[in-house]
């Protein structure tokens, strides 16, 4: 059981199946904030969605905000719906540190959905490769705020190296900061 304002070290291997095995998403949350950050080096802890499942939902974080550091998030799926990998809704506050999604595929945002006004997403030195989606293969973002950070987040340090060009669909949300997908240097 994890309360507001926890910090949860998630253990370096793949995870795929708990606690929603028979679920189309792995991963709930609901009106709580923790820090979820991978034990390991960064990327060596992977949510799996088999390419059948949707990776994680965020609905609401009660104020607080939601941290996702070093994680890896690989072949999510949403079959006929939004947010393969990241669906983050209601007035969710979320922090993506470090992380990685690749081959998440969605009808909006293969790597991620941000939406509902209220919500906030930044994303640090974070990777996308082979998302894909009809619309936004990396980010969907609908009445949300989303920036994209070309730094290191707050106490880490180096110099995050220049990836790719971000596929984004905005719907009535603000997109801001660069439009570069980025790997730790």
């Amino acid at each position: 059981i994890v309360d507001n304002g926890d910090d949860v070290a998630l253990g370096v291997g793949t995870f795929s199946g708990a606690p929603f095995a028979s679920s189309s998403t792995v991963y709930a949350t609901n009106g709580i904030y923790f820090s979820l950050v991978c034990s390991g080096a960064p990327h060596n802890c992977v949510f799996d969605g088999s390419n059948s499942r949707q990776l994680m939902f965020i609905s609401g974080t009660g104020g607080g905000t939601m941290t996702l550091a070093g994680i890896h998030f690989k072949d999510g799926y949403r079959d006929g719906g939004n947010g393969g990998s990241l669906y983050i809704c209601c007035s969710a506050l979320v922090s993506v540190q470090g992380c990685k999604l690749s081959s998440n595929q969605a009808s909006g945002g293969g790597g991620i959905l941000a939406e509902h006004s209220g919500t906030t997403l930044n994303l640090y030195t974070t990777t996308f490769d082979g998302n894909t989606a009809t619309y936004g293969d990396d980010i969907y973002v609908s009445q949300a705020s989303v920036t994209v950070h070309s730094t290191c987040p707050p106490d880490w340090s180096g110099t995050p190296a220049t990836g790719s060009d971000l596929d984004t669909y905005n719907e009535g949300g603000t997109i801001s900061g660069t439009t570069k997908s980025f790997d730790i240097g």
